[in-house]
């Protein structure tokens, strides 16, 4: 017969076998029968990382929206500037680097034409945070179009719908071997399309464009390499040639732009036609004057391609498309191989030098690093944040200084070690299952995060001039 005090006793009994077991039971666990038995050990329950306590991110973006000044500096020009979670840091608070790409701004809004690369990883992929970017600064500074897209995306664009005959085949300078060529001319995109010929027969293949949410454009330049054959290029709306050119043997790059007339907003069918295809780098979606922000997704790199590169392609299209912004969004891909700070740092400096390469192809360009968001990892069953990623983003923010250049700091925008779970439990989710992408929905929360902080050292820059 079970009485009060045995089953008190059976309860202790339990509970002295499971802390027992708790102490006992080493964390990499025991072999039985072939099989990893863990178990939780007793020092988790006081450990840091044990219990996530959740975030309320709608509170958590209201408040980092909202946020009072937390600095003042004056540098070069009497700038004054606040900074706080949300800011574009700088080395000693000196804003200085970004005045030539405010510079460019105001003459866009004056009929000039710039570019802002954004390269990026995973994270940026198919327009995510590129495209509300792009949207807000064409309200402000004029443009309409997406600006540089593949010919053979491996995401399609957000902006546009895009379709392409069967032939077409792309090679990148990062990815898979069997998307890697045997040279390195990859251009701006570090990425290129090539269609296929079978003889020695003309061949023709098509790309099919149709802008999407009013992005419509009312041209579209063509970037080129190795063109070793003339190439046709025709456009065509309802089979109808509305514009087309020959691109003759050239070894250099190549720009061509081709008007799009009275078709503006209706999808254009791009046919070329070549016994050899030439390298198509990118197509270029435009309108004349404004602001263009070219989403440039690389994935799984961790933005170490520049300098394996061809530099005569690259410096080239830079400076065709009078890139004024660089942004650097990478480190999430270095996080889940690291055993060591060390590590981390070796991955600062070689990104550091990638950096310095970039100054160099494109000296008039201002350069923001944005560093990894957070990112999670299962934990004896509990998501965390990757070892070293904290690491990982002081080695970016320590490169970024080192070459002059601001850092926006996403992991701690969003709210730093272990913010992720509560992105991904939030409701709507503003990231994903994997816990480390963005939902579109959190892309665009962060994106509109980053907007703020340019226009603030915009806004600041802008009312020092007025007032000097």
């Amino acid at each position: 017969m079970m009485t009060p005090v045995r089953v008190f006793f059976y309860i202790a009994g339990m509970l002295a076998l499971l802390v027992l077991a708790m102490v006992l039971i080493p964390k990499q666990g025991i072999n039985v029968f072939g099989h990893q038995l863990k178990f939780k050990r007793i020092e988790s329950l006081w450990e840091k990382d044990s219990v996530i306590i959740p975030i309320d991110v709608e509170k958590l973006l209201a408040e980092r929206d909202s946020l009072a000044s937390l600095k003042e500096s004056t540098d070069s020009i009497s700038v004054t500037r606040s900074e706080g979670i949300t800011s574009i840091q700088f080395k000693d608070q000196n804003s200085a680097s970004l005045f030539g790409f405010f510079e460019a701004l105001e003459e866009a809004s004056s009929g000039g034409a710039l570019h802002i690369l954004h390269y990026g990883d995973s994270q940026i992929e198919g327009d995510r945070m590129t495209g509300l970017l792009r949207s807000r600064l064409q309200s402000q500074f004029g443009g309409r179009g997406t600006g540089l897209i593949s010919p053979v995306p491996l995401v399609t664009n957000s902006s546009v719908s895009q379709t392409w005959s069967s032939n077409w085949k792309r090679f990148t300078a990062y990815g898979y071997e069997d998307m890697k060529t045997t040279h390195n001319r990859f251009g701006v995109m570090g990425a290129y399309g090539k269609f296929m010929t079978e003889s020695a027969d003309t061949t023709e293949a098509w790309i099919e464009i149709a802008p999407r949410s009013g992005n419509s454009f009312s041209r579209i330049v063509f970037f080129l390499a190795n063109v070793s054959a003339p190439a046709d290029i025709r456009l065509l709306v309802e089979d109808s040639v509305i514009a087309a050119t020959t691109i003759m043997i050239s070894a250099d790059p190549v720009r061509e732009s081709l008007p799009l007339g009275g078709a503006v907003g209706k999808k254009v069918k791009v046919v070329f036609k070549s016994t050899v295809s030439p390298e198509v780098h990118a197509l270029s979606l435009e309108s004349g004057g404004g602001v263009y922000a070219d989403n440039i997704a690389w994935r799984g790199s961790s933005g170490t391609i520049f300098r394996k590169m061809d530099s005569r392609d690259l410096r080239s299209e830079m400076q065709w498309l009078n890139a004024r912004l660089v942004i650097l969004q990478f480190g999430g891909n270095t996080v889940p191989s690291l055993t060591s700070e060390q590590g981390a740092k070796d991955y600062g400096n070689y990104f550091k030098s990638q950096i310095a390469h970039v100054k160099q192809l494109c000296p008039e360009a201002s350069i923001v690093v944005i560093g990894p968001s957070d990112m999670s990892t299962s934990v004896d069953g509990n998501y965390q944040t990757w070892p070293y990623l904290e690491a990982v983003r002081d080695a970016m923010k320590e490169a970024a200084f080192a070459q002059g250049c601001g850092f926006w700091d996403m992991f701690e925008v969003m709210g730093g070690r272990n913010s992720m779970v509560s992105w991904v439990n939030s409701n709507p989710p503003y990231a994903g299952p994997d816990y480390t992408h963005f939902t579109p929905g959190g892309a665009k929360r962060i994106a509109d995060l980053f907007y703020k902080s340019l226009m603030k050292e915009f806004e600041a820059w802008k009312s020092a001039r007025s007032a000097s």
